[in-house]
């Protein structure tokens, strides 16, 4: 069980050591009048608010304490289960103390006794705690109008994490996860007769401070990008609905027609129209690939007689889509033309030089029979001299032509 250095006494409505509580003890009747773990709870008329009771320890030399009172223990194991703590670590009591004794500072000194410039930074207007647990936050402040304004929230939900306590909820966008895990515990305690809550406000004020202020921006650009998200998904519905309007007309009709729907506001903005206009050129890409498509099978003169016959008919609206049809054919065209030569020539060759490793063998049986017969002969110089009569050979096609006499191959 955890022992405590200092316990609130209410008679005076503040914080005691335990050497004024012996001392009150030892007044004569053996009382030292209540003394308790948590000045907030004791307030709230908590169920798992703590009785304390000091332990002399001066006749065997032992530093005096606080503990609870015989029965409370369970207090304590039962305040940790309703926080959510995790128990499996010897620790988990402690964990539960610094997570109550920081909500209670929050309450305190946010809404019962705020502190001036601490509730303008937050924006508060109201504090709500919520039951005890880990499945949901500890507390709801509600922003004031100004803040509303500014930053985009009615409200921001706190949770205390601490090493054995994580929430157990979805954490969304007003979720403050108030990450205590690395924060030393002589700050969530009482540290002085001047304190009036646990932990004192003026310990930990400059880091809840700046954790706000890190939560805040980051909720800021976390909205910001939303909305710009749902700005895009509108812009894309609007574009899709003119584009379902206009995509039946030629491409200077509807050029003429989108430009005036910009020009007259009844577009939204220039962001749809340049949307527009993109669907538009796509739509028409797609046309033109499924009219060559259809038509490929004619020459490049019978596919623009095809064409000028669509037109006339009415099928085709736009003599922009001709175009693009065209340049999509004379590209099939090309590549007809070019895949037919290519074959062509590899099948006007000798198939066993279309082989690499049948050219690499040849040449190296010639260097191996004029090195045999000439042991003198310099290999690079031979490597050199066969590969490019291999290569002419190749390009020529003609066949290999033998080794020359031993005499004549020197180094």
């Amino acid at each position: 069980m955890p022992r405590f250095e200092r316990a609130y006494y209410p008679l005076t409505d503040s914080w005691v050591d335990v050497e004024f509580a012996l001392r009150m003890r030892n007044n004569g009747d053996y009382r030292e009048n209540p003394c308790w773990n948590s000045r907030a709870s004791f307030l709230r008329g908590s169920k798992n608010s703590i009785r304390l009771v000091p332990v002399d320890n001066s006749g065997n030399d032992k530093v005096n304490f606080f503990r609870a009172w015989p029965g409370d223990e369970d207090k304590l194991k039962e305040e940790a289960s309703e926080l959510g703590v995790d128990s499996g670590s010897s620790e988990y009591i402690l964990c539960a103390l610094r997570v109550r004794n920081l909500i209670d500072a929050l309450i305190l000194n946010l809404r019962d006794e705020p502190d001036p410039v601490s509730v303008e930074l937050l924006g508060v207007i109201d504090v709500e705690e919520l039951e005890s647990g880990a499945d949901c936050p500890d507390i709801v402040i509600h922003h004031e109008g100004r803040f509303r304004v500014q930053f985009g929230s009615e409200s921001t939900r706190l949770f205390v994490r601490d090493t054995q306590r994580t929430p157990g909820f979805e954490i969304g966008l007003d979720d403050w996860i108030l990450d205590v895990s690395k924060v030393s515990s002589d700050v969530l305690k009482p540290l002085d007769d001047g304190g009036v809550t646990i932990p004192d406000w003026n310990d930990i004020k400059i880091l809840v401070h700046q954790y706000w202020v890190r939560f805040r921006e980051g909720r800021a650009r976390a909205l910001a990008s939303r909305l710009e998200e749902r700005q895009s998904e509108l812009d894309k519905e609007e574009a899709k609905d003119v584009l379902q309007e206009l995509g039946h007309l030629s491409f200077s009709d509807f050029n003429a027609e989108i430009k005036r729907m910009l020009d007259e506001e009844e577009l939204s903005s220039r962001t749809v129209y340049d949307m527009v206009y993109e669907m538009f050129q796509v739509q028409m890409e797609a046309e033109a690939e499924r009219i060559q498509k259809d038509l490929k099978s004619y020459p490049m003169e019978g596919f623009e007689a095809e064409l000028t016959k669509m037109f006339d008919r009415g099928d085709i609206l736009s003599k922009e889509l001709i175009a693009m049809a065209k340049k999509l054919h004379e590209r099939y065209l090309k590549r007809q033309a070019d895949y037919s030569s290519r074959h062509a020539a590899l099948r006007s060759r000798p198939l066993v030089w279309d082989r690499d490793c049948a050219v690499k063998n040849h040449r190296k049986g010639l260097i191996e029979q004029i090195t045999q017969n000439d042991p003198s002969a310099n290999r690079m110089k031979l490597e050199w001299k066969w590969t490019r009569e291999l290569q002419e050979t190749l390009d020529g096609a003609r066949r290999p032509p033998g080794p020359p006499p031993a005499a004549s191959e020197g180094g």
